[in-house]
C-alpha cells in the first residue's frame, strides 16, 4: 500500500484545544500507510495582499507541506456561530497569490470539536463554503461535529466516546478512499 500523507491543520490557537486533541486522536486512529503532521497556525502573520509576492517563511513552509501532502484535514472551533478568524487567515496565505494556491484541488476533511451542544456545525458549514471557493475536494460524510467535547475525551486527552471513535474510523476510510481514487 502507498504511503499517504495528511496535514492536520488546527484551527484553534488554545493551549487546551479540543480541535487539537481531536486531531492527535485522529492520528492514532489512521492506518499504519498514513501519516500525519498537524500544523499550528497561531504564529502566521495577519494577510495583507501587498505582501503575497513576499511569503513570510511560516507560510513558504506550510504551502510547501500542503502542497507534499495528499490531503488536509482542518479542525476548527466555533466562535460566534463561524470559525475562527486566524484560520480564515491561515487559509487566505495558503490560497495567495492566485498562481500559488495549493488548496486547489486539494482533498480536505472538516471536523470539530465544541463544549457546546452542536459541536461546531455552524463554523464548518460556513468553512465548507470557504474551502469550495478554493476549489477544494472537501470530503461530504461522514460530517464529524464532537458536541460536549469536554465530556468526550479523558484527562489524559484520549477520546473516550464510542459513538465518536466509530464516526471517527468512517471518516478516515472515506478519506482515504477518496485519496486512493485520485
Amino acid at each position: 500500500m502507498k504511503e499517504i500523507k495528511l496535514i492536520g491543520i488546527n484551527g484553534s490557537i488554545r493551549k487546551d484545544s479540543y480541535n487539537r486533541l481531536l486531531l492527535q486522536n485522529i492520528g492514532f486512529l489512521l492506518p499504519d500507510n498514513v501519516k500525519m503532521e498537524i500544523v499550528e497556525i497561531k504564529d502566521v502573520p495577519i494577510y495583507n495582499p501587498d505582501d503575497e509576492n513576499i511569503l513570510p517563511t511560516i507560510v513558504k513552509d506550510y504551502k510547501e507541506k500542503i502542497r507534499r501532502s495528499d490531503a488536509v484535514i482542518i479542525a476548527t472551533p466555533e466562535y460566534n456561530f463561524s470559525f475562527p478568524g486566524v484560520l480564515k487567515n491561515a487559509l487566505d496565505w495558503f490560497t495567495r497569490p492566485p498562481n500559488d494556491n495549493v488548496l486547489q484541488h486539494k482533498i480536505a476533511g472538516i471536523v470539530s470539536a465544541s463544549s457546546g451542544m452542536l459541536g461546531g456545525s455552524r463554523a464548518q458549514y460556513q468553512l465548507r463554503q470557504v474551502l469550495l471557493y478554493s476549489e477544494m475536494d472537501v470530503l461530504s460524510k461522514p460530517e464529524i461535529f464532537i458536541s460536549f467535547a469536554d465530556k468526550k475525551f479523558s484527562t489524559g486527552g484520549k477520546i473516550i466516546d464510542e459513538t465518536s471513535i466509530k464516526l471517527l474510523n468512517a471518516f478516515i476510510s472515506n478519506l482515504v478512499d477518496k485519496i486512493n481514487k485520485n
